[in-house]
């Protein structure tokens, strides 16, 4: 665990990535969503103002599969502030619009996936968005979705 070779990690930076390991090992080897989400939890809550927006993706599509939409939110719009490239930012959009969805937003749902039509040059994004427009985001979708803790991304299934 080095940030630059021969240079260790701050003890917090370290400690947040054991955090952060567990919860890949939960989810992965559990399915242990409340377990999973706790893990999280202490992996952000140790790394300071240094906050990983990768972990803040993770977060939020666990907390989406939860049910938890508000905070899901919260950690989705984190991301479009964040420093993190403009593919998460389009993916941390795609799943606004979802939210929008779950929540029986369906205009707020709309606007986010045809500005995803507009901006994006990603095929799943642009797929994703495309297919929001035609039908709404729903639970069962939703629970067929997997996490990727480890690549902090998601399976659509």
């Amino acid at each position: 665990l080095e940030e630059y070779p021969g240079t260790p990690l701050p003890q917090a930076k370290k400690a947040s990535v054991k955090h952060y390991a567990e919860a890949i090992r939960l989810w992965d080897e559990e399915m242990n969503l409340k377990g999973t989400l706790q893990a999280i939890n202490q992996a952000i809550e140790i790394q300071g103002i240094e906050k990983e927006p990768l972990f803040f993706m993770v977060r939020g599509l666990l907390l989406a599969k939860a049910g938890e939409y508000e905070a899901a939110q919260r950690d989705f719009q984190g991301i479009l502030n964040s420093f993190l490239s403009p593919y998460r930012k389009a993916q941390a959009l795609l799943w606004m619009g979802r939210l929008a969805d779950l929540r029986g937003e369906r205009g707020k749902a709309l606007e986010i996936y045809r500005e995803l039509l507009s901006q994006s040059s990603w095929l799943d994004i642009t797929r994703a968005a495309w297919q929001g427009t035609k039908k709404p985001y729903n639970v069962t979708l939703l629970k067929r979705m997997d996490v990727a803790p480890l690549m902090a991304d998601y399976i659509d299934y």
